[in-house]
């Protein structure tokens, strides 16, 4: 592959808190460079359901497809045909777990081996408005959040972000186990330490015979380009059990 196009280009991230075992790759994307010869020059499929979409979304799929390819290289694993599955998720290679995360400049993916990692979630979000958040607010946190948010060393619009952000890395790691759609209710945070670049998420419903409410996941957040990444990376339970 050419990552040297100018409508992509590989981002180094120098996050110290990357779990082991873990492949991340970022890229950055020029949405203003893409024409749909691209799927060709970066050797990705073009979906039949993508092929009709607007410039756009193609070149969002393209960055995250080209992005994912990046991750699963690094584990070893070279696969460019990453096929949609059902709710439009991604269906991984055999023996891996990954996510994939996109605004309209950037695109993230992480992976791991699923002997690793039982639980994987990214999600990456600009700066969330203050007229936005008031829209929004009463559907994404609840009182007993409020508190938590308020007394981070973020300001309130970082802090409602990375919340945002946080829940969505949580329903992208649970919902392969699940199956289902479930609600911002669904977790609480409950704790966001900067100083170690983490956050804590706390179960409030059962939404699996395993997924218990009270269950703990413990998450980590950083900045791209202005931007808030959170990732949740659950190590495998089964794993560390024997």
């Amino acid at each position: 592959m050419n990552n040297k196009l100018p409508f992509i280009s590989e981002n180094i991230l120098d996050f110290t808190f990357i779990p082991e075992n873990l492949s991340i790759k970022c890229s950055d994307f020029v949405l203003a460079n893409y024409n749909k010869a691209l799927f060709s020059e970066l050797e990705i499929p073009l979906p039949q359901s993508i092929r009709n979409s607007v410039a756009k979304r193609q070149a969002e799929f393209l960055a995250g497809r080209y992005t994912a390819t990046l991750a699963l290289k690094a584990l070893g694993i070279s696969c460019n045909n990453i096929a949609i599955g059902k709710q439009r998720s991604p269906v991984w290679p055999n023996k891996t777990i990954a996510s994939i995360t996109h605004t309209n400049t950037t695109s993230i993916c992480v992976a791991s081996l699923n002997t690793e990692h039982q639980y994987l979630g990214v999600d990456l979000e600009n700066i969330i408005s203050e007229k936005t958040i008031n829209e929004i607010h009463n559907s994404i946190i609840f009182t007993n959040e409020l508190t938590v948010l308020k007394n981070s060393s973020l300001s309130f619009e970082q802090a409602f972000t990375l919340t945002f952000s946080a829940k969505e890395s949580l329903f992208k790691a649970l919902y392969p186990t699940v199956g289902y759609y479930f609600d911002f209710s669904a977790a609480k945070i409950t704790d966001i330490s900067t100083q170690k670049s983490c956050f804590t998420l706390v179960l409030t419903e059962d939404l699996t015979d395993e997924l218990t409410t009270g269950m703990v996941f413990t998450g980590y957040f950083g900045n791209v380009h202005q931007q808030i990444f959170t990732l949740i990376a659950q190590k495998n339970f089964n794993l560390e059990l024997n």
